[in-house]
């Protein structure tokens, strides 16, 4: 899908019906919103991405201070380079554009020039993955 295509479609995510599980985290779901995204977009490796940090989330919130704020609120920001086919993905708590987790992708095709996902609790066991429309 080209950008323009996927953009207005994102639009149209203000909320979700169900919860999806597309990565390998147990306690990381996504909405219809970030499925659809995954999907139509091929960037499943960018919920893997955020799927991989989970467990140092989890692990380092209780002695890392700066960490603690993700087990409520995290911003993931993908941002491809405009000088070559790159990309940066941070991580933030939402409060700061201090990245607590940052990641560099040497190559991608994604279509979009950034994308925000959002993870924040969807009940006392699990994490969720949305679009800030559907919150």
């Amino acid at each position: 899908m080209e950008a323009n295509e996927i953009l207005s479609a994102l639009d149209q995510f203000t909320g979700t019906e169900q919860y999806h599980r597309i990565t390998m985290f147990k306690n990381l779901l996504a909405t219809d919103g970030v499925a659809w995204l995954a999907k139509n977009a091929k960037c499943y490796w960018l919920t893997d991405i955020i799927a991989s940090y989970q467990n140092s989330i989890r692990k380092y919130a209780r002695v890392r201070p700066n960490v603690a704020p993700l087990l409520d609120m995290q911003v993931w920001t993908l941002t491809k380079n405009k000088t070559n086919n790159g990309a940066k993905v941070v991580c933030t708590d939402g409060n700061t554009e201090t990245p607590i987790y940052s990641q560099r992708i040497p190559y991608t095709d994604f279509p979009l020039q950034s994308i925000k996902i959002w993870v924040e609790p969807a009940d006392e066991n699990n994490m969720v993955m949305l679009l800030p429309s559907e919150h």
